[in-house]
């Protein structure tokens, strides 16, 4: 958990971009671990669950309305 007393609001602002930075990067990671026919550059240009769906269709010919189901089962509730 991150302690915000005795920071400015900037420093807390920081605080708090930084560790969503880290946990975004972790996620990431997990994804392109799960599907690995994902490029690098594939996974650092994920915005949301759809375009993750969309990558999941073109790479795996997966069909759109499983690939949301299996995106959104994976992610959790968890925005990219």
């Amino acid at each position: 958990m991150i302690k915000m007393e005795n920071l400015t609001k900037a420093e807390a602002k920081a605080k708090m971009n930084a560790a969503a930075a880290e946990l975004r990067g972790k996620l990431l990671k997990n994804i392109g671990a799960k599907w690995d026919r994902l490029s690098e550059a594939d996974v650092a240009g994920l915005k949301n669950a759809d375009g993750l769906a969309t990558l999941l269709v073109a790479k795996y010919g997966a069909d759109k309305q499983q690939a949301l189901l299996d995106v959104e089962k994976f992610l959790k509730g968890r925005p990219l």
